[in-house]
């Protein structure tokens, strides 16, 4: 069991990778990123395996037949003027809808991935050789990502695989207390409604009971790869920041006040060699933040206002299971993970804008003093890079808000009181 531990502690930290001695390959770093993207068929540099053409296929089966049943559910909750069955499907309904959403993105967006992929093996090839004095900081950094994603990962695969525990272990509960001869419906992790068709004769029970476990494997899968590449590349555009602020932070290194014609020449080389590093280094983050921006914009938009009412519906339906005595525990597992997936990105966001802005402060923070006459070669370029982080993040658009957490927590706090009107409503 020790081993065991010792195992996990050592995945966790990266033990096996030695950033002083070899070039770190990007993709056995980030482990969970590399095998999702290439189940998703994003990798540029690789055969695609014949197992990846089934990926897509089987998660765009799994959300078309789902929306389906989700409508059926929806109409036959309508009509029998039954709220709570209606506003659980509605919830079903918009995270397949997302979902579909999220592998639609992967697919027409391809060219935003692969850019996105050279960029990542670009910057680790240059703190790995040219940047090494930048190599501890920024690995430092990347470790940090690993374990966010790995903790990130195994909470979104733990909601996965607690629904269908709950639909397994409901399932077994009925068949030790059911007494035989009495009419008792089976559970079904879905209680799906397909007119005239019982769901509780057999073959049909059980095909309901394994698709709707596909289901839930299905979207927890894409989902996951949708938060840890999201994750990865919003960290790898603010590790570009980092590596202009530190760029910035050393671009009077070794420069003094000069009184020689020939030295001030020389200096003034040094720093437009060093100048020019920096905005090459500033441009790749803005474009790689425009790659960023290509793929997860109209989701976040999505999200931006799918945010409230999913909350809301989520925390009702569960809140109703609770008052008719039989908790909805997949409706609960579900309002836990929409509440802490609509946070991630915001959160991030915020870290991102920040820590763009911070490229200012760095700017500012130069001892001017130590340069001189040289100043005059340094400040238009400055002035440039200032005025360029200091403009609003491409991901924002025309009549929506940014993407923060002042925004997230509006969208709950409006969530919270239309709960608390339909629950103050009784219908």
């Amino acid at each position: 069991m020790s081993n065991l531990l010792k195992k996990i502690k050592a995945f966790y930290n990266k033990a096996d990778f030695d950033y002083t001695k070899e070039d770190v390959d990007p993709f056995r770093f980030y482990v969970i990123f590399y095998y999702f993207a290439k189940a998703y068929q994003i990798m540029d540099n690789e055969p695609k395996p014949k197992w990846t053409y089934l990926s897509a296929p089987f998660v765009s089966f799994c959300g078309t037949l789902a929306s389906i049943l989700c409508l059926t559910s929806i109409h036959f909750g309508i009509s029998e003027s039954n709220v709570p069955y209606s506003t659980e499907y509605v919830t079903y309904l918009v995270v397949t809808i997302y979902m579909l959403l999220v592998l639609s993105t992967v697919k027409l967006n391809l060219r935003h991935y692969h850019n996105f992929l050279r960029e990542l093996r670009k910057d680790f090839k240059y703190v790995c050789n040219e940047g090494a004095k930048f190599r501890v900081r920024y690995f430092e950094n990347h470790l940090l990502t690993w374990k966010v994603t790995l903790l990130t990962a195994i909470f979104v695969l733990g909601i996965g695989i607690g629904m269908i525990s709950l639909a397994i272990l409901s399932l077994i509960i009925y068949l030790y207390t059911h007494e035989p001869g009495k009419r008792v419906n089976r559970p079904l992790p879905f209680q799906f409604w397909i007119f005239d068709i019982d769901l509780q004769q057999t073959p049909t029970y059980e095909i309901s009971f394994v698709l709707g476990c596909m289901c839930i494997t299905s979207q927890n899968l894409i989902y996951i790869f949708s938060v840890v590449t999201n994750i990865i590349w919003i960290r790898q555009i603010m590790l570009k920041a980092d590596l202009v602020i530190w760029s910035i932070q050393d671009l009077l290194v070794d420069v003094h006040p000069i009184l020689e014609i020939e030295e001030e020449r020389r200096l003034s080389g040094i720093l437009k060699e060093r100048m020019r590093d920096i905005i090459i280094k500033h441009q790749s983050m803005f474009r790689l933040l425009d790659e960023y921006a290509g793929v997860y914009k109209k989701i976040f938009i999505f999200e931006q206002k799918i945010n409230a009412p999913m909350i809301c519906l989520t925390a009702y339906c569960t809140a109703e299971s609770i008052d008719e005595g039989d908790l909805n525990a997949i409706a609960l597992l579900l309002f836990i993970c929409i509440v802490v997936a609509f946070f991630i990105p915001s959160f991030l966001c915020t870290l991102l804008a920040d820590k763009i802005i911070s490229i200012c402060d760095a700017c500012w923070d130069i001892p001017y003093w130590r340069a001189g006459r040289l100043m005059k070669v340094l400040k238009p370029y400055l002035v440039l890079i200032i005025q360029k982080s200091l403009q609003p993040l491409v991901l924002k658009s025309a009549g929506f808000e940014d993407i923060s957490i002042r925004t997230y927590s509006k969208n709950v706090s409006t969530a919270y009181s239309w709960f608390n009107m339909l629950r103050q409503a009784n219908i």
